[in-house]
């Protein structure tokens, strides 16, 4: 038996013969329910002031995104809504969380889209890692989620401001609902 209440969904299993309260957030669940994917990119070598984006085509269900932003070091990262682009970029393998689902989502992620307006901006981070060749990089994670519209697209822009080239890796997370 399954209960919702808030984030959390309680369920009553039966294991072993015993009775037990298992308790897991709601994010958890939605990985066993099969609906929750995830996208990871790791661009080596991004030049001083050059930057990471990922273009993000929300579908017809609303997706709960997080995200988890690296950097080698020094790096500004942003969120937009409603961005303007010519070209989408490069496709990315989106991975369903639940490697025995068969279920396959809305939202799609592409890899150094064409951008000639970046949109509302929603969020700006700083990641704070260190600037010149001792610079040790650092990671930031998004622990609660935006609700993303249907039918709408979003950016993350990752901007590297160590002083040299450095590593940047972006992997984003997310689960699709009919409705919130």
């Amino acid at each position: 038996m399954l209960t919702k209440k808030g984030s959390t969904i309680i369920e009553s299993a039966t294991q072993d013969g015993n009775r037990a309260c298992v308790t897991v957030e709601y994010p958890h669940h939605e990985i066993h329910e099969g609906n929750t994917y995830r996208v990871c990119k790791l661009v080596e070598d991004v030049a001083n002031d050059a930057s990471f984006i990922y273009l993000i085509k929300v579908g017809a269900k609303y997706s709960h995104l997080t995200a988890n932003l690296s950097c080698e070091g020094k790096c500004y990262a942003y969120f937009y809504e409603a961005p303007t682009t010519s070209a989408d970029g490069t496709a990315l393998a989106e991975i369903n969380m639940n490697r025995a689902s068969t279920k396959t989502n809305t939202t799609n992620v592409f890899y150094a889209p064409t951008v000639s307006d970046n949109g509302i901006p929603l969020c700006e981070i700083l990641i704070n890692g260190g600037t010149g060749p001792q610079s040790i990089g650092s990671e930031v994670r998004q622990d609660t989620e935006f609700v993303m519209k249907p039918n709408t697209n979003y950016l993350i822009v990752c901007t590297n401001k160590a002083g040299l080239a450095k590593d940047i890796n972006v992997n984003v997370q997310w689960y699709e609902e009919s409705a919130i």
